[in-house]
């Protein structure tokens, strides 16, 4: 439901929602965003109901600092270098191809930043390198040695561990999104302590607290900003996710004690024991 429905959501195609909702029964969404692509599809707003999803409270949690610094060297982390990442699919909705402008800023300014991207090339067939050929004619930089020697891209897959790891060591994780459902590595990237950057006006406005994110500067997109026909999406500010960047290689964030406050009552908050409780509920 990141951009909403269409008649290929079911079977049959021609399916009016009211079928799916008759007498008690109702749909479930874990998003506004989501609730608003369903209600603008046809569904009655009272019978789309949302419940969140959850995270793995006992695997996504932060590192000690020991920890930390050993999985930053593991990756040839320098302690003085700052890391983003982003482990989505390159597909326009995610809009990978904005961090990889911001993120060539920053870099050919000099400052000792990293970015970490996860392909997706075996799973899906979508690889991080096809986004940096469509991207070539519009920002020629981007393939720049300085550059491109910053860009770590992990090709195999990850199992929870070392996803954990992932979020853990990185400064930030950053989601400059057009359109998601949810977004569960944001959620994921908190509950291991990891600031955020994402985009605002979206799914994630549901559960990203001030003290652990940035939320750009967005505004509703138009035809003209999509390379095809698609639903509704946002558009986030290029400039604020570059300043969103520096930010944090300032290191001008929340102080710790707060951060950590506020990730103890989003583990609580979005635990899969609180969320299934919600479903619960509602039976």
């Amino acid at each position: 439901t990141e951009f909403g429905l269409s008649g290929k959501s079911f079977d049959p195609p021609e399916m009016p929602p009211a079928s799916l909702t008759q007498g008690d029964d109702f749909v479930v969404t874990p998003t506004r965003w989501s609730k608003a692509r369903l209600v603008d599809y046809g569904f009655e707003a009272d019978k789309v109901l949302v419940v969140p999803h959850g995270y793995k409270t006992d695997t996504f949690f932060p590192m000690t600092p020991e920890q930390r610094q050993a999985a930053r060297a593991a990756l040839g982390m320098q302690p003085h270098e700052t890391v983003f990442s982003n482990v989505g699919v390159a597909t326009w909705n995610k809009g990978i191809d904005l961090l990889l402008l911001a993120f060539a800023e920053l870099r050919l300014q000099g400052l000792p930043v990293r970015l970490i991207l996860k392909d997706h090339q075996g799973l899906y067939g979508i690889g991080v390198e096809r986004l940096f050929a469509e991207l070539a004619t519009r920002a020629p930089a981007l393939n720049a040695p300085q550059v491109r020697d910053g860009i770590s891209i992990l090709s195999t897959s990850l199992n929870l561990p070392q996803l954990r790891s992932l979020y853990a060591l990185s400064d930030a994780y950053v989601s400059p999104y057009r359109a998601e459902g949810f977004n569960l590595p944001v959620l994921e990237a908190m509950g291991c302590g990891t600031h955020v950057i994402v985009s605002g006006g979206g799914a994630t406005d549901d559960f990203t607290p001030p003290e652990l994110c940035h939320r750009l500067h967005s505004r509703p997109g138009t035809a003209a900003d999509a390379p095809q026909p698609v639903g509704a999406f946002v558009v986030p500010d290029l400039d604020d996710l570059r300043e969103a960047m520096l930010q944090v290689v300032e290191q001008r964030l929340t102080p710790a004690p707060r951060r950590e406050a506020a990730r103890q009552r989003l583990a609580q908050r979005f635990s899969w024991g609180t969320v299934t409780k919600q479903l619960l509920d509602l039976m």
